[in-house]
């Protein structure tokens, strides 16, 4: 059996800022929501989400024997993208200013499944980085690491919705599983589906609905600098997941990117 305690002590060695545990169980729920989801037509001519629906939430169909889902994640916010002075009209978001995360958290899942391996030798499953039909948001969610927002992304406590994932499913029960994620933000868009249309009027409905977006942006913004430090960005900086090359300044990039 692993020990929980144990698994997140390695992925923390491993640079990951986040790692929660769950079950290898089926997310029935989820899935049910998933297919109404795609029999209403939502994913429009994306005809590959309708492959492999039954995979997505069972976690055991990808990984015969599966027990364990442990899903780790890294920040990505980068301080690349703040500070541009008021006109450079091209900026750099935090997304563009890392290396390929496919292979980067591939490694760092390597390097925690032989972390893992050195203590338990018999330990066998697979790592998965947008490689499979796994929801892996689904799965961070059952083991705490924060919930689904209205925008569709993760949303964590720690780090706003600047998280990618990775996940190890492994064949060993742990010793103990992190409880689904059920904080009060997760539920932050009730006020707009209650709202009675009938009642509101479109005008009133629309006022609410903008209301309501630009609370959770707030709200969102100020979890993500919260848990943005600047001890976070510099261990993520000694990582390969954050911009390890040599920049140009803000102002000079601005310039080449504007052809000035």
């Amino acid at each position: 059996m692993l020990s929980a305690e144990h698994i997140k002590a390695a992925a923390a060695e491993a640079g990951f800022d986040l790692c929660g545990i769950a079950r290898a169980r089926h997310l029935d729920e989820r899935e049910r929501t998933f297919r109404r989801w795609l029999g209403a037509g939502r994913h429009s001519t994306l005809s590959y989400m309708e492959r492999n629906a039954e995979k997505r939430f069972d976690a055991s169909l990808l990984v015969e024997g599966a027990r364990t889902v442990i899903v780790c994640g890294v920040s990505y916010k980068s301080a690349l993208s703040e500070g541009y002075p008021a006109e450079c009209r091209t900026k750099i978001p935090s997304s563009a200013a890392c290396d390929d995360y496919h292979v980067v958290i591939k490694d760092m899942l390597r390097d925690l499944s032989g972390r893992l391996r050195r203590r338990y030798p018999d330990l066998s499953g697979r790592a998965f980085v947008d490689t499979a039909p796994l929801s892996e948001k689904s799965y961070a969610v059952e083991a705490g690491l924060g919930w689904v927002g209205r925008q569709s992304l993760l949303v964590t406590p720690g780090f706003g919705s600047f998280v990618l994932l990775g996940e190890l499913v492994v064949t060993d029960e742990a010793d103990s599983y992190d409880a689904p994620f059920g904080g009060e933000a997760a539920h932050a868009s009730r006020p707009v589906p209650a709202a009675p249309y009938s009642i509101t009027g479109r005008s009133t409905h629309r006022a609410a609905y903008r209301a309501t977006r630009s609370s959770a942006r707030l709200s969102a913004a100020s979890i993500s600098t919260a848990g943005y430090s600047a001890a976070t960005h510099a261990r993520a900086a000694v990582r390969t997941i954050v911009v390890h090359r040599c920049m140009p300044t803000r102002a000079s990039t601005c310039a080449s990117i504007l052809g000035a």
